[in-house]
């Protein structure tokens, strides 16, 4: 399938409305568009008469002219909606729109709204309404033409019913001439046919040669060529002077226009009723005292309501009072000026406000009296919305601006600010309506604008500058700054100006100098020292850095730290810098790779700091316990390999801590680690935490005693002792388990109750 071709004139000096139109249009999937732009009407008129553009968007102020002027010369060059005609209207120039309406344009387009949806309906409603209004120019032409050769035809007869007369028009009708059909009875040249059952009506020839009135009837006329033509006739008689019948006289109307304009005027009856129920806003008709007559479909589906339900209500009765008596109110305004009017209402619908762009127009009668009010409003809710939170992001925006510790503002091609925001004002001492629509050099003064000038040239012409200098201003105070200039370009590529964005970098470059300070100081440290730019490079590198990994520092500086170390963090890099961010510190263990590749495991520190100019600096903090990490290796694997041992070993093992009086002698003792040999040979279950009394309420005291004395001595017994409580005898081997400070005793038995 083909696109439709379309070719749009722009008119408007506003290169980027242009711009916006085009994109706008060119979102259109099914329509090809071909853009011609002028900027003035002179050039308008000049594309006007080499092309026949489908469409005029007309800016409604132009250089040269007015879109009210401009249009009415197009209107007297080439003829009233010879061109489809929207014009572009300012946020308050809706009177200026309504006055384009009623010199020819179709349409009106906000340039506040210039979003793709509400370009292309404003561009097809014009081009759709510019085709109707020319087919019913066309249709009115025609239906004209028609009425006005309507002539009737006229056939007289003799006494005995034959022809004595037929005028043209009656040749015409019946295809007879009149030689031939003079004498010929009425029946053979005036075939008529019913028109439903298309038989021949004999009795209505007999009535109409013996009717003593006149007498109107409806038929098909079949002519000689045997072409049925509906007409209309009517017999009368024609009577000698003594009054006697002599004959007929018919007349003869081909209604068979008529009915082409009946047919006509049915189809654009439908064509009317089809715009009006799928013109995507609502429509209305109302009397002049404010009751419905008519609403389409859009009304219908918005306010859940069929034509045939709101027919005859009033607005009074469809509303709340306030605001039935405000949509009252704007209809008698359009009856009293007996002109459209162009408002914003609201409604309150479901509990929901919605506003509506509406037009509200009088319709007149042939005495120009309004005889009813037809509305056609626009639902505009999310629009308003939209245009809210645009307003309240822009006052964010602004606010945010003017809150930034640094210069920001918009300089032109002519050297000249556009908007600065306040810190302008507080640095230069001046208020901020006194430096807009100024020169840089106005502004700056002579010397600090011959040091700058360089860098405005290179802005201007396209270039992006950034760089650090040191400026003295007005209000006393000499800053450092991150001068930042970039270009803004035009469609084309053209510089039209440039962005100011100056940060004050004062505080930390004094932060940076007490830093160097103080890294003389870290120098000393053994631990590698490291401070770098969070997400960024390093900026400090001291000696134990360069001992520690074998870079030096002129080598280290500038470079991504994970990167150069290659570090190996417990998480991913993401996740580490969102814990910086969000904590200020972080402390672990992390692996580096050291500039001869020797993997290096290292306690790191990280801590935060937030520069005035919102730079984050981490101070990375790093000790190698490679060493340290060896050794726990191997004390796990020890202390794996003793676990293997105590869980898999044939004699029974457990570790108690001995429980004393205050007197010191031992009462009690704990059970603090047992192997599955153990409760196999004590038969005890789940005796770890447990006292020995709590599981053997009997237990011989001998046991506390020989175990107290191990306890307290640190002197190692080997004996075979037996206990009645639990009925079994052990071989046990007791040592004390720790320093001399310790009451844990080992212990390693069999048991030999069998033996």
């Amino acid at each position: 399938m083909h696109n439709v071709p379309r070719t749009v004139l722009i008119v408007d000096d506003a290169q980027e409305d242009r711009l916006l139109i085009g994109r706008a249009l060119r979102q259109d999937a099914g329509v090809d568009y071909h853009l011609l732009e002028a900027e003035n009407g002179t050039q308008a008129l000049a594309y006007l008469r080499e092309r026949q553009p489908d469409c005029l968007l007309l800016a409604c102020e132009l250089p040269d002219t007015t879109g009210l002027t401009l249009l009415q010369t197009v209107v007297a060059q080439a003829g009233l909606h010879v061109y489809p005609v929207v014009m572009l209207t300012g946020a308050s120039s809706i009177v200026l729109a309504v006055a384009a309406m009623h010199q020819g344009a179709h349409d009106f387009l906000s340039k506040a709204d210039l979003i793709a949806a509400q370009v292309q309906r404003a561009v097809n409603n014009a081009i759709e309404k510019v085709a109707l209004l020319r087919q019913l120019e066309e249709q009115r032409a025609w239906s004209q033409l028609t009425l006005a050769s309507v002539s009737d035809g006229v056939i007289t007869t003799d006494a005995e019913g034959c022809i004595t007369f037929m005028n043209p028009t009656a040749k015409v009708l019946t295809g007879w001439r009149a030689n031939e059909a003079q004498g010929q009875a009425l029946d053979q040249i005036l075939r008529l046919r019913d028109e439903i059952t298309r038989q021949p009506v004999a009795a209505r020839m007999t009535a109409l040669l013996h009717t003593q009135q006149t007498i109107t009837y409806h038929a098909l006329l079949v002519g000689r060529d045997a072409r049925a033509i509906p007409i209309d006739y009517s017999a009368a008689p024609i009577r000698d002077r003594l009054g006697n019948p002599s004959g007929v006289v018919l007349t003869l109307r081909d209604v068979s226009a008529h009915k082409a304009v009946e047919e006509a005027l049915r189809q654009h009856e439908a064509q009317l009723n089809t715009i009006l129920y799928n013109i995507p806003a609502s429509v209305y008709i109302l009397t002049t005292d404010h009751r419905y007559l008519l609403v389409n479909r859009i009304y219908e589906q918005e306010n859940n309501i069929s034509n045939a339900e709101i027919h005859g209500q009033s607005v009074y009765d469809r509303w709340p009072p306030e605001i039935a008596e405000a949509l009252a109110a704007n209809e008698r305004r359009a009856l009293a000026s007996k002109a459209p009017i162009t408002i914003e209402e609201s409604v309150l619908r479901d509990g929901e406000r919605r506003f509506y762009a509406t037009i509200k127009a009088p319709l007149l009668n042939e005495a120009s009296e309004p005889y009813a009010i037809i509305g056609i409003s626009t639902d505009i809710t999310e629009r308003k919305r939209a245009e809210e939170a645009l307003r309240r992001r822009e006052e964010q925006l602004h606010a945010i601006i003017n809150a930034v510790p640094g210069l920001i503002a918009y300089v032109d091609r002519n050297e000249r600010y556009q908007f600065v925001n306040a810190t302008y004002g507080q640095w230069f001492v001046r208020p901020i309506e006194e430096i807009e629509g100024h020169t840089v050099q106005e502004l700056s003064g002579a010397e600090l604008y011959h040091q700058e000038r360089h860098r405005l040239a290179q802005a201007l012409a396209g270039q992006e500058v950034k760089t650090e200098a040191t400026f003295s201003y007005p209000d006393g105070m000499t800053r450092t700054l991150v001068v930042n200039y970039i270009p803004h370009l035009d469609a084309a590529g053209q510089p039209q100006g440039f962005y100011v964005v100056d940060t004050d970098i004062s505080e930390r470059k004094q932060a940076e100098a007490l830093l160097r300070q103080q890294a003389d100081l870290l120098d000393q440290a053994h631990d590698a020292i490291i401070v770098w730019e969070l997400g960024g490079v390093i900026r400090y590198w001291n000696r134990g850095a360069e001992a520690m990994y074998g870079w030096t520092r002129a080598e280290a500086l500038g470079q991504v730290t994970h990167q150069l170390l290659q570090t190996q963090h417990p998480m991913a890099l993401t996740e580490f810098e969102q814990i910086l961010r969000r904590v200020g510190q972080w402390m672990g263990e992390v692996r580096h790779i050291k500039r001869n590749g020797q993997q290096l495991m290292v306690e790191s520190r990280y801590v935060v700091t937030r520069q005035a100019d919102g730079l984050y600096l981490v101070l990375e903090t790093n000790r190698d316990i490679t060493e340290r990490q060896q050794v726990q290796e191997a004390l796990r694997a020890s202390e794996e390999r003793y676990r293997t041992l105590f869980e898999t070993m044939d004699e029974g093992f457990c570790v108690i801590e001995m429980l004393f009086d205050d007197a010191g002698n031992p009462v009690d003792y704990r059970f603090l680690e047992v192997n599955p040999t153990f409760e196999r040979f004590t038969g005890l279950e789940k005796a770890v935490g447990k006292t020995a009394r709590h599981l053997v309420p009997e237990l011989e005291s001998h046991w506390f005693e020989i175990y107290g004395h191990v306890a307290l001595t640190g002197e190692p017994r080997r004996f075979v002792e037996g206990s009645e409580a639990m009925g079994r005898w052990f071989e046990v081997y007791a040592f004390r388990f720790g320093g001399a400070e310790s009451r844990r005793v080992a212990l390693l038995f069999n048991n030999i109750t069998e033996r």
